[in-house]
């Protein structure tokens, strides 16, 4: 980074869905090999409904998990973005 040029912009923070998805799309690629790659995300989608509904699914960390994991990227997130606003803020002056 130069000097007077705008930082990266920190990465926002995920949701518990998208901690799910991450781990769910390898589970069912590793246990469903006969699933056609366009149906993984339809066998992914089922699961989420189960485990949102039940908290928890068989070879699936359940729901706290994820939640657990998104609290601790959005705190991840606010540091990130409290210090790039700072950085943004000193670029001004």
């Amino acid at each position: 980074m130069g000097a007077r040029e705008k930082p990266k912009e920190p990465v926002r923070a995920r949701t518990p869905y998208m901690f799910f998805v991450r781990e769910a799309r390898d589970f069912v690629n590793r246990n469903r090999r006969d699933i056609q790659k366009r149906d993984i995300m339809l066998e992914v989608g089922k699961l989420w409904n189960i485990v949102k509904n039940e908290g928890k699914c068989p070879g699936i960390n359940s729901l706290d998990h994820f939640n657990r994991l998104a609290v601790k990227d959005l705190e991840r997130f606010k540091r990130e973005h409290a210090a790039y606003v700072n950085t943004i803020n000193n670029l001004r002056h």
